[in-house]
């Protein structure tokens, strides 16, 4: 998959999405890492939390990287993986 919006991606906070055994989750990422545009892929850290459980059991997650601009946190995309 090579998504043209994943282009634009920083290494950064980023906001991780994701519902499962433990219902809707967000964890903040300290980091989120751009690591090639074709295939489109993103690198993230995540701890055996709930976060991880909602993971492993639903095999999908979101990715919304956060800018910070003119005083306010903005998302300017937002990514679904489906492992």
């Amino acid at each position: 998959m090579d998504d043209r919006r994943t282009r634009q991606f920083l290494t950064n906070v980023g906001l991780i999405t994701t519902d499962g055994p433990y219902g809707p989750n967000v964890m903040a990422a300290e980091w989120t890492h751009h690591i090639s545009y074709t295939p489109s892929l993103i690198a993230i850290n995540v701890r055996g939390d709930a976060t991880a459980e909602n993971i492993d059991h639903s095999k999908e997650f979101g990715v919304r990287p956060l800018v910070y601009h003119n005083g306010k946190y903005w998302s300017i995309i937002d990514v679904k993986v489906v492992m």
